[in-house]
This record gives structure tokens, sequence and C-alpha cells, in this order.
């Protein structure tokens, strides 16, 4: 936060000395964070967490540790939020907060958390491309681009004629994700090329894990075994 704000985002623990639950409540605070990224892209962003005890009537201040901000895309710096946005980033949180540590949808949430603090296009565009995979990747490698492309279109849009048109940009998207993968210069790249896609890339993200996130069944299909078959009968539906 820039000096002279008034809020924060807050967790409490017990703890006698700073360590595993200190680390812990960081990770609950850039959990928050992203719930509330996915329910609406702002400026809100942070570069200190301060670790404080409760002694008696007053605080003091045991550490401060600093992090890189994150930084948003211009065209959503402007925008604030919605009473519902709260109430919404709260739901996404809780199951967030819930799934799986070893699961794809815990992967996925921790490559866009490193993803939105990180200024290279190639690199941030990688990280998010990561959380993708995480959730519609295939187990095997077989035709991975079209139907990596074929899940994520189908699962997000329920009109088919959408779904064709998100299919063939997250198909471009991962072209351009192995480009960078295997050293390919980008100059390619023309104009705002680079910013649309990377916009339409966090788009993906957001809507995939905030389609996910979206009730506790959901997310159990994600994290549990049957995601490879849910996965692939969604063409059939």
């Amino acid at each position: 936060m820039d000096a002279g704000e008034q809020h924060c985002i807050a967790v409490e623990y017990e703890t006698d000395a700073l360590g595993s639950r200190q680390r812990t409540a960081a990770d609950e605070i850039f959990s928050a964070y992203l719930a509330l990224w996915l329910a609406r892209p702002t400026g809100l962003s942070f570069d200190v967490i301060v670790h404080a005890a409760h002694h008696s009537t007053e605080w003091v201040t045991r550490q401060i540790v600093p992090y890189n901000r994150a930084l948003t895309l211009p065209q959503y710096r402007g925008n604030c939020f919605a009473e519902d946005d709260l109430g919404a980033a709260k739901r996404l949180f809780v199951i967030l907060q819930s799934v799986s540590a070893r699961g794809p949808i815990h992967m996925a949430a921790q490559a866009t958390k490193k993803a939105l603090i990180e200024g290279s296009w190639e690199i941030r565009f990688l990280l998010l491309w990561i959380a993708v995979e995480c959730l519609f990747g295939p187990e095997d490698g077989r035709e991975i681009s079209f139907r990596l492309s074929q899940r994520a279109a189908l699962f997000i849009e329920t009109d088919r004629a959408q779904a064709r048109e998100l299919f063939a940009k997250v198909k471009k998207s991962y072209a351009w994700r192995s480009k960078i993968v295997h050293g390919m210069r980008m100059a390619n790249l023309r104009g705002d090329e680079s910013g649309i896609l990377l916009d339409e890339l966090e788009q993906l993200v957001r809507r995939s894990l905030s389609a996910v996130l979206a009730n506790a069944s959901v997310a159990s299909t994600f994290d549990g075994e049957v995601r490879e078959n849910y996965l692939d009968s969604l063409a059939f539906e």
C-alpha cells in the first residue's frame, strides 16, 4: 500500500516465534489478493507485510518483510471494487483455501500469484500458461495444443459459437507460449499485439480459476481422479 492508506489485509495467528506459521499467514494474504483479482482486477497492491504481536493494549512490530508489488495491466488500474466483488472474492478465497496443497488448482493459483508480480512480458506469459496447463493440460502428451484449447473453451463457454472463438484464441496463445519456451525471438509481434495476447491470457486464467472455484464440487472434480474423464467428456455434451 502507499503511505496514507487506511486499509489492510490482516491474518491473525498464534506462535511463539516467527517461522512456518508466519509463512502460512503471508501465503493467505497473497491468496486473498488473488481472490480479489479474480473478482475484479484493479490497481490494488501492497509491497510490505508487517508481522506484529499484540501485548496488552498495544501492537509491537516484530518484522517488516518487503515484497514486489503486483503489476496490474494498464486498462484495469482505474477499476474499483463493487460490494458484490468483495462477496465474490470471499467465496473464491474460502474454496481456494480448502483445495489440496498438491493438486492442480493450488499449483495454478501459485503460478498466477507469481505472474501478477512479474514485469517481464515473456515470463509473466509463461507463468500464466503454467496455470492454464495445470487446470486443463492432458496427462498424456497427445495433441496437447488441440485438447487443451478444446477443454478450456468448452469448460468456460456454454455457447458453442463462443466456445469455437475462445478455442481459436487459446490455440493461438499456446503457439506463442511454445515459441517463448523454445527460445524463438518475439520480433514478429507487432504494435500492441503483445498487450492483447497478455490481456486475453489473463482473462482466460481469471475466468478459468473463477469457474473452478465457483463451488466445492467443481473444485473437488479438478483436484480428484476424475478430472481427466470430466474434461474429455465436455466434447460430448
